[in-house]
């Protein structure tokens, strides 16, 4: 390794992985082969990891403060979020889209059924409000967690609640 001055005229070895140092033998500015310069505390490592990501050839550079881990350094770069937020199309956002669930334990927004606007969870028992289908017209009804072409046996349309059944009368 290069050697640094510290104080006048005399010179000191950088750290093992420094390829060039400054001012102190830890404070990096270049690494040897296969080592990565974090310019966050400009020490040299074999990967970039954490909230870092690997810029060019031989730097890691930080994630946006909104992603855990990442690609790139923008707020739509993020591969993992937080545990107070949802992964959804590279973004790390505090709520998921009307059209998908948050799962607590991936932190990852999920896409809701087919038939559902907005949902609690995966798979079609799980809507809380319903898809309407613009090019046949016809409304979907939301029964116990499903959504149903019409209401279920035993049920009606229930008056002033926009695709809801009820059984009472």
């Amino acid at each position: 390794p290069d050697l640094v001055n510290t104080c006048g005229n005399i010179c000191e070895s950088c750290s093992s992985n420094c390829k060039t140092c400054e001012g102190t033998p830890t404070y990096c500015t270049s690494c040897q082969t296969n080592y990565y310069l974090d310019v966050i505390d400009h020490t040299c490592k074999s990967s970039c990891g954490g909230s870092t990501f690997l810029f060019g050839n031989d730097q890691c550079r930080p994630c946006h403060t909104s992603c855990l881990t990442c690609n790139g350094p923008y707020y739509d770069n993020c591969q993992s979020c937080e545990s107070s937020s949802f992964l959804t199309n590279q973004k790390c956002l505090g709520s998921c889209p009307s059209n998908e669930f948050a799962n607590s334990a991936t932190n990852k927004c999920e896409k809701c059924d087919s038939t559902c606007c907005t949902c609690s969870g995966s798979g079609p028992d799980k809507c809380t409000s319903c898809n309407f289908c613009p090019s046949c017209s016809q409304h979907m009804y939301l029964s116990s967690g499903q959504c149903l072409s019409t209401c279920p046996d035993g049920t009606y349309k229930k008056k002033g609640v926009d695709n809801a059944c009820t059984n009472v009368c």
